[in-house]
């Protein structure tokens, strides 16, 4: 469970990221 919310919000900061760069 808390593997899987870590791997979300890595995608969605991820995404922020390139998103900002």
């Amino acid at each position: 469970m808390s593997r899987k919310s870590l791997t979300a919000r890595l995608e969605f900061i991820w995404c922020v990221v390139q998103l900002g760069n």
